[in-house]
């Protein structure tokens, strides 16, 4: 079982204590030394957590906005796509095609830890990050836009993110399908575990009425030897009434 990160909070309260400890002067050799390291691995781990959480937030911020623009890109592509097959003069659609899978790609691999600039704000064609903004964050995507555009040519990036996309849209119905399937198999599971306990109940139920009714029966006989008894007596008066002279005589 894989120990899970501890949050921001946690790890720098342990810092904090790591660091409290190496200022004391009297410290043993061997424990600062185990102290600097560990000091140094929550700092590592700091880092890292910290970076993680800012990834979450703008994936989360412009997750809604990137998938906007990934269907109008996809939806430029294919109509460049279907007009190339009839156009006379392919050249501008071929140019439009290119420019359209590299937005595609600048959208696909946008760094997460960075603010995302849209390319579809208050436009209706894709408009570029403007590299002479006085806007870090425009400055940066203009940065990685020329990034992706050298990285396709150079065949180090996707000639064809849309395809890639749709890759990834059918490797997550996949697995969605499958956890579904891990679900109706737990449920499936679950339902019969609960018909092998109504199973039992029941045997058990069962048993116990037979083992009533046996004690019934039981009674039942026992009640009918009491019964025979008596009538035996009933039957053989001469017995009875030799009986009750032996106990006169007796008495006498």
């Amino acid at each position: 079982m894989t120990q899970e990160t501890p949050g921001v909070n946690k790890i720098k309260s342990l810092l904090r204590q790591t660091k409290r400890l190496l200022s004391r002067e009297s410290l043993p050799p061997g424990v600062r030394i185990e102290a600097e390291r560990k000091c140094k691995a929550l700092e590592r781990d700091l880092e890292e957590r910290t970076q993680s959480n800012k990834e979450r937030t703008m994936a989360a911020r412009y997750h809604k906005v990137k998938f906007f623009e990934r269907q109008k890109l996809v939806r430029r592509i294919r109509q460049c796509k279907r007009s190339l097959a009839t156009a006379e003069n392919a050249k501008p659609l071929r140019t439009r095609l290119f420019e359209s899978r590299v937005f595609l790609n600048y959208v696909l691999h946008f760094p997460a830890r960075q603010r995302y600039v849209a390319l579809f704000a208050e436009h209706k064609d894709p408009v570029a990050p403007d590299a002479q903004s006085s806007d870090r964050a425009q400055v940066q995507a203009a940065e990685f836009l020329a990034t992706v555009r050298k990285s396709m040519k150079r065949g180090e990036m996707s000639a064809e993110p849309e395809m890639e996309l749709e890759r990834r849209q059918a490797t997550a119905a996949e697995k969605e399908e499958e956890a579904h399937e891990d679900e109706e198999d737990d449920e499936e599971d679950v339902d019969e575990e609960d018909v092998d306990e109504e199973d039992v109940d029941e045997e058990d139920d069962d048993e116990d009425v037979d083992e009533e009714d046996d004690d019934e029966d039981v009674d039942e006989e026992d009640d009918d030897e009491d019964v025979d008894e008596d009538d035996d007596d009933d039957a053989n008066p001469t017995n009875a009434a030799h009986s009750l002279a032996q106990d006169d005589f007796f008495a006498l």
